[in-house]
């Protein structure tokens, strides 16, 4: 599995801003890994057993450019 390094930066949040931003300049595999570090960082923290597997589908859609 690829491992990505995270730098965290604490900054005013803009509310019109969404995550899609943030992460524009990441892959696709990227930011998958990024939702996978997530689900399991909310398991430990919510004190959950940590599920081996995703319990929805996901869809996958196209952004409108602005």
């Amino acid at each position: 599995m690829m491992r990505v390094e995270r730098v965290l930066t604490i900054a005013p949040m803009d509310p019109n801003e969404k995550a899609i931003d943030l992460t524009r300049h990441m892959t696709g595999e990227e930011r998958v890994s990024l939702v996978e570090d997530l689900r399991i960082e909310m398991a430990k923290v919510c004190g959950y057993e940590y599920p081996q597997r995703v319990r929805r589908v996901l869809e996958v859609v196209k952004r409108r450019e602005r």
